[in-house]
């Protein structure tokens, strides 16, 4: 398996395993819902208060998110599909499964509304409850605080017409970033307000460590990997330090799973983690296989055509075409009609390539002497 080969299938896996993480969601939402509509509306019928309408309505909203996520899942799976098989990145799919990602926190408005109301209005309910009405809205509004603002800023950048590969790259990395807090801290409150944060045991010390911390070290990470971008002090960023922080990120459902398995408190709240984050480790362990990359924001595509046409030309190739791929500048001739899918003759390293950046894996250079 090649260089540029394995990234690619470790980011569809990513993909694969969002997609059936929010199949299973999707197709049990209906069932609950029903239930909840069943429910309410008895509760209304029989005390006259409008708070189980109330809460019927959040509810059916935030399946309206539910669906536009699961849609997203299914662009993201797509487009993830279409560059591993055809290489070109489909821009359109990608799009969408953005700007899916970053609205479909905004559908759950009307809950946190919900809950702070309910809250306000049960004199009588317990602290643990009022906690977790409290915790719950805290947690889904800092979601949508670290989650849909650069999702819908990346979503932005990506349908700019001239795809500013410096705005795309820059937006695209805020938004790992941001996605990674929102994670934390969907866990984190859920640790507080639902779980609970205990020291009892060697059980409970490690979830309770594990809750608080692992996600967001992984963040963390991932700040200080791209601060050099956002400071504008360097282009270069430690594809390493990258992939470490995917592997800590993929920890957290790791060891909560394997908690869950001994510990009835933490298995009773399994549904509502973000089990999928577990193939994260995969990733990063894939990124961390490589070395430090570049990424020279700076360079204009005509100096890369220009230094690596000049450098075939010393090499005396002839006529024909350059692809840039991830690990070799392949070289391709032709007599007569070139043809885009003509056995490669010459493949040089990128290493040997000197002050040459990989643009995009589809980069297609022609010239002529």
């Amino acid at each position: 398996m090649s260089g540029v080969a394995k990234p690619k299938l470790a980011v569809f896996a990513v993909a694969v395993a969002f997609f059936v993480f929010m199949l299973i969601i999707f197709v049990n939402s209906f069932p609950a819902d029903y239930r909840i509509a069943n429910n309410d509306i008895g509760k209304y019928l029989s005390t006259g208060s409008l708070m189980p309408l109330f809460h019927l309505s959040s509810e059916l909203i935030g399946e309206v998110g539910v669906i536009l996520r699961f849609i997203g899942a299914c662009f993201f799976l797509a487009a993830t599909y279409i560059f591993i098989k055809r290489n070109p990145i489909s821009w359109s799919f990608l799009r969408k499964a953005v700007l899916l990602e970053g609205i479909y926190y905004l559908f759950n408005i009307p809950f946190i509304v919900y809950l702070i109301v309910r809250a306000l209005t049960s004199p009588d309910a317990s602290s643990a409850a009022i906690l977790s009405y409290y915790g719950a809205a805290a947690s889904y509004a800092a979601q949508i605080l670290f989650v849909t603002p650069v999702f819908l800023m990346f979503y932005r950048s990506l349908s700019n017409s001239a795809r500013d590969r410096t705005g795309i790259f820059s937006w695209g990395a805020l938004a790992i970033i941001g996605f990674v807090f929102g994670l934390w801290i969907k866990h984190f409150m859920l640790a507080i307000y639902a779980i609970g944060i205990s020291f009892s045991s060697t059980i409970y010390i490690v979830g309770s460590i594990n809750s608080s911390l692992t996600l967001l070290i992984a963040a963390l990470i991932m700040v200080i990997v791209f601060m050099p971008l956002y400071k504008k002090t360097s282009t270069d960023f430690n594809v390493k330090a990258l992939g470490t922080a995917f592997i800590v990120a993929g920890l957290y459902a790791t060891i909560y799973l394997a908690i869950s398995l001994v510990n009835e408190q933490y298995m009773t709240w399994l549904s509502l983690i973000d089990w999928w984050t577990i193939i994260l480790v995969v990733l990063g362990l894939t990124v961390f296989l490589r070395k430090i990359l570049k990424f020279n924001a700076d360079q204009q595509m005509t100096t890369v055509t220009e230094e690596l046409t000049e450098k075939a030309r010393l090499r005396n190739f002839g006529d024909g075409v350059l692809v840039i791929t991830a690990d070799v500048v392949k070289f391709y001739v032709e007599k007569g009609r070139f043809r885009k899918h003509r056995k490669s003759i010459r493949e040089i390293p990128l290493a040997e390539v000197e002050n040459v950046e990989q643009q995009e894996n589809d980069l297609s250079i022609f010239w002529k002497d």
